[in-house]
């Protein structure tokens, strides 16, 4: 097994290991398991991303009452969504 050596700012350690003590392991740990995995996460993200390109777009107007506010919301989620996803799965 190799060792590596990765530089995070004080916070991002300080929550790092807040989080994995929470989930019962250690940061060490939670990066190997996070290294294994990356490129099945990726594969999942471009999944997801490509399945929201191809949706179908709703119609513009809504004749039903309050349609607009969930369709406003729901494209507000899926934006976030879309960042979230991008944000945490891009290369190390």
């Amino acid at each position: 097994m190799k060792n590596i050596t990765v530089s995070v700012s004080d916070d991002t350690y300080r929550q790092a290991r807040i989080w994995a003590a929470k989930n019962d392991t250690s940061v060490s740990a939670t990066v190997q398991d996070l290294l294994i995995n990356l490129p099945g996460l990726m594969r999942v993200a471009k999944s997801f991303t490509a399945g929201l390109a191809a949706a179908p777009t709703p119609p513009a107007k809504s004749t039903f009452p309050g349609c607009d506010t969930v369709r406003a919301a729901l494209t507000q989620a899926e934006s976030k969504v879309s960042r979230s996803i991008v944000k945490e799965t891009q290369p190390l």
